[in-house]
């Protein structure tokens, strides 16, 4: 039989929920360091929530019970479906049959100072077999390793926070750039496939855990918008953008630059954090961001986008199956 809810406690949870709902709320503000900081915690959000659902539905406080599920219901569908749009009809038609248009790309922070997991991400990587591999936080213990691979064309940038970059198409060239306080790299490089230049970008934005990291990363993806808009080639922009899809900031990015996120269609799994034993020996962090990130122009089609298996870092890889417009 159930017992009913004291006052007290009644006092004490709707509070809660209030809170939580406005927490949402400005997470929506643009432009503003704490707000998007909070962005990133959306799915965090459904904690309490959950808490407080269960507890007053066995309590049987209806009031509370109502105002935490219709709460939890709009966070949770809209951080997990929100890029999804619910019911996309293009995902469910899209191509099955593989093409000369395809192009497949596997995105990976490999956290080499905390990771020697290099065997399973290798295997993995053979697994999948992308087109194009990217490996951010990248150290030479992992170039050094990955070369079992025997892609034709390679470049390791292991200057600070290090990039790699293995690729089955020939290269044009590259440039790297690296500003702000923490130097993070970009790597801004062509292949060429079926006779068709293809723009490829990775990056490692800053961190946001401060407001100078913040701004820092607001300075980097306005320096890739302006240097987005003197190219016409097909584009894809991919690495570990240290912010989820739900952030404002990266939003207006991808309107400003005419970008789509892979994610778009499908449903938002986080990538960040996963390692195992970070906090509690031999137990893995829930992973409630999604923070390694594949943006495409339009002229792709996202066939495919999985999050993969937790490999040792604290980041989960993401691999994505794009088909470029055959009238290109």
């Amino acid at each position: 039989m159930f017992l009913k809810l004291p006052r007290f406690t009644t006092v004490f949870f709707f509070p809660i929920v209030v809170g939580t709902g406005l927490f949402y709320a400005l997470s929506f503000v643009e432009g503003n360091y704490f707000c998007d900081l909070i962005s990133q915690a959306r799915l965090l959000l459904l904690v309490p929530l959950g808490l407080i659902l269960l507890i007053t539905l066995l309590r049987n406080n209806a009031a509370i019970s109502f105002c935490a599920t219709v709460l939890f219901c709009i966070i949770g569908i809209q951080t997990v479906f929100g890029s999804g749009h619910l019911l996309d009809k293009r995902v469910e038609s899209l191509p099955k049959v593989e093409s000369k248009n395809q192009i497949s790309i596997l995105n990976f922070n490999t956290e080499f100072q905390h990771n020697d997991n290099i065997n399973s991400f290798i295997a993995y990587c053979k697994e999948k077999d992308p087109d194009i591999v990217v490996l951010t936080d990248s150290g030479k213990k992992w170039t050094d390793a990955v070369e079992k691979l025997e892609y034709p064309s390679c470049m390791h940038i292991l200057k600070g926070v290090g990039i790699s970059v293995l690729s089955k198409y020939r290269t044009l060239g590259s440039q790297v750039y690296s500003q702000g306080i923490s130097k993070h790299p970009q790597v801004h490089f062509q292949i060429i496939k079926d006779n068709q230049i293809i723009n490829i970008v990775v990056l490692h934005l800053s961190a946001m855990q401060t407001p100078a990291g913040y701004n820092d990363r607001q300075s980097e993806l306005q320096t890739l918008q302006n240097q987005l808009k003197k190219t016409n080639y097909p584009t894809i922009v991919l690495g570990d953008t240290n912010s989820s899809n739900w952030s404002s900031t990266i939003k207006l990015f991808l309107n400003n630059t005419n970008l789509k996120d892979t994610q778009d269609g499908f449903i938002t799994i986080p990538t960040w954090p996963a390692r195992k034993g970070k906090i509690i020996k031999d137990i893995a962090i829930p992973a409630f961001v999604a923070i390694d990130n594949i943006f495409v122009s339009k002229d792709f089609e996202v066939l495919e986008r999985k999050v993969g298996p937790a490999l040792g870092s604290d980041h989960m890889p993401v691999f994505a199956k794009l088909e470029l417009d055959s009238k290109l």
